[in-house]
């Protein structure tokens, strides 16, 4: 399924970023300290989904103007698209796992971003985005970014002082250190350690979820185009 109208695909990316940036300005603005939410996964994909549909409708723009109103708008390439969908779908995962913020201010601006930035991004690759030219090797790459949060949040504590219980609790030895069990061991980097491996696992698992969902959508692209000549 793709919507062949680059003024209706115009239309809806730039609603979606206007959306996009009035929540994200609404987390920065009740955000109980700013260097902490900076570090929060879910914040920085959240960061990457509003870059992505800020350059869509760049593309759905310069498409219209050059090619018409009819036809398969312009977007980002489509593996770092789906990268950071996957992303974005890991970082809400995290938020509701993860994270430790309970602000009464702070807490709706974060579940509506951990529902309106995936939803928005999957809406725009399932009605705008083509569908098909991924490979399965590509979410291999992009886990780079997965790993190195997890290895800047494990360091993060020698480096500032500062221990990232705040930022994502499960990423914290200070969580596991009074667990009577293994994962307590070694200052509590041991439940560290298990979580950072459960967490890329897990992003791969979205990420070969959606790259599988692209080949069969893929398949039904290519079959209609051709049927349609």
């Amino acid at each position: 399924m793709c919507i062949r109208n680059r003024l209706v695909s115009l239309i809806y990316r730039s609603v979606i970023l206007t959306a996009l940036i009035a929540v994200y300005a609404g987390v920065w603005l009740t955000s109980p300290s700013s260097s902490e939410t900076f570090f929060t996964f879910s914040v920085e994909t959240s960061l990457l989904v509003l870059i992505a549909m800020a350059f869509n409708v760049y593309f759905s723009a310069k498409d219209l103007s050059s090619t018409g109103r009819i036809g398969v708008t312009g977007s980002i390439c489509l593996p770092l698209s789906l990268a950071i969908l996957s992303y974005s779908v890991l970082g809400s995962i995290s938020f509701y796992v993860g994270e430790s913020y309970v602000d009464l201010y702070y807490l709706p601006w974060r579940v509506a971003m951990n529902v309106i930035f995936p939803l928005s991004y999957l809406l725009d690759y399932l009605l705008f985005q083509e569908k098909g030219p991924v490979l399965l090797t590509h979410p291999c790459y992009f886990v780079l970014y997965p790993f190195f949060y997890i290895a800047v949040m494990m360091v993060k504590p020698f480096i500032t002082g500062y221990d990232s219980l705040n930022s994502c609790r499960l990423l914290s030895p200070n969580n596991y250190v009074m667990e009577q069990n293994f994962l307590s061991g070694n200052g509590g980097y041991n439940g560290v350690v298990i979580s950072a491996l459960f967490a890329l696992l897990l992003y791969l698992i979205i990420a070969y979820a959606v790259v599988l969902l692209d080949q069969l959508l893929g398949q039904r692209f290519r079959i209609k185009d051709r049927d349609s000549y």
